[in-house]
């Protein structure tokens, strides 16, 4: 029931499945090309976004991307259910130990629904959906990005990542607010903001040099629950790209600054 309650989320019958293909969606901002990119080894997450021909994702492996995940009973990632894999997938052109499931895609808009795989080894029985529509409101550089966890399990606590952008270590000038955190080249011509748009989150940010180089930028959208029962648990986010103006000017227009 759980994964019938999914699939009628995202609207399976529009769409064609493609479990095994790259998946491609298009926008334009200030009148150039925004690509987001998906890939099937990765079990669908978001493995590249560029915009004026710059790359915003740092995807060396199953650990970064453009994410989501979640961590149970303050056990981290030993109970670490996450979208892209586990450590042991290595680089990003390895299988996913995460099964893709559903995967569907138009000119702007694309769903999946993964059964994730916990970070240290084998597959849960939890499943992360994502439905992702370049465009929100007749705003052509905000994203929208929602997100749903179907917990198979009850649990004492969770602590849902969901969502969570690598991105190259040249982002690193830092901005944020009570609902968003931005980070921006040093020119300030290039930046991307994580929205919250459920209530009752925590922004997190912070520079997190990974394993050898290139350096990378984390930014994470967090939910603290307590009391987390088996059920599904969705999470309403955007992702705003553009210059610094660009960004401030539609997070104004959201009522964020």
């Amino acid at each position: 029931m759980k994964y019938l309650f999914l699939l009628l989320l995202t609207g399976c019958g529009q769409f064609t499945t493609n479990l095994g293909d790259t998946s491609i969606i298009r926008g334009r901002v200030d009148n150039k090309p925004l690509v987001i990119t998906s890939l099937a080894s990765q079990a669908g997450v978001i493995s590249s976004l560029t915009w004026d021909g710059i790359e915003f994702i740092e995807d060396q492996d199953h650990g970064a991307s453009l994410q989501s995940a979640v961590s149970y009973d303050g056990l981290g990632e030993e109970l670490n259910p996450t979208e892209a894999g586990s450590i042991f997938d290595d680089l990003t052109s390895n299988p996913s130990t995460s099964v893709l499931l559903y995967n569907s895609f138009t000119e702007s808009s694309l769903s999946t629904i993964v059964q994730a795989a916990y970070w240290h080894g084998v597959i849960s029985p939890d499943l992360i959906s994502k439905q992702v529509h370049i465009g929100y409101k007749g705003i052509s550089n905000i994203i929208e990005y929602n997100v749903q966890f179907t917990v198979h399990d009850d649990h004492t606590k969770g602590t849902f990542e969901s969502l969570t952008g690598y991105m190259p270590g040249r982002f690193n000038q830092y901005f944020t607010g009570t609902n968003f955190v931005t980070y921006c080249d040093a020119s300030l011509a290039h930046c991307m903001s994580g929205v919250a748009v459920t209530p009752g989150t925590v922004v997190g940010s912070w520079g997190d040099s990974l394993q050898g180089e290139p350096k990378s930028t984390k930014w994470n959208l967090v939910w603290y629950l307590t009391k987390v029962p088996a059920q599904v648990y969705s999470f309403r986010m955007l992702v705003i790209i553009g210059t610094k103006r660009d960004v401030d000017a539609s997070l104004s227009i959201l009522g964020m600054l």
